[in-house]
């Protein structure tokens, strides 16, 4: 049986403009914007996220991609990482230090 793919359907609004919100600026304003353009793009197959197809691991590598910026944008300090020290070395290879790191490979 073929799945079908398809993306979200929402699609980004001016849902953050300045006169609704002078607390951001407009990098932060921008990123956020930017962020639900991605999220828009996810494509799901039948339900749950695609990170199998090409399309939908592109699109969820530009979306947490985007996750990283705003979250870089909005100065939002990142979790501690200590629990890493309990990976297997494999792991921590891949998950080095205490930045943050966003894997399609790894949801």
């Amino acid at each position: 049986v073929a799945m079908k793919s398809r993306s979200m359907s929402a699609a980004p609004h001016r849902f953050v403009s300045e006169e609704d919100c002078d607390c951001l600026t407009g990098r932060e304003r921008v990123s956020i914007v930017m962020l639900a353009a991605a999220r828009a793009r996810l494509v799901l197959d039948n339900g749950p996220l695609d990170t199998q197809s090409e399309k939908g691991d592109e699109a969820c590598r530009r979306f947490l991609k985007a996750l990283d910026a705003t979250a870089q944008a909005l100065n939002i300090e990142p979790a501690p990482r200590t629990y890493r020290s309990q990976f297997t070395q494999k792991y921590r290879a891949l998950f080095a230090g205490e930045a943050r790191s966003y894997r399609v490979d790894m949801l």
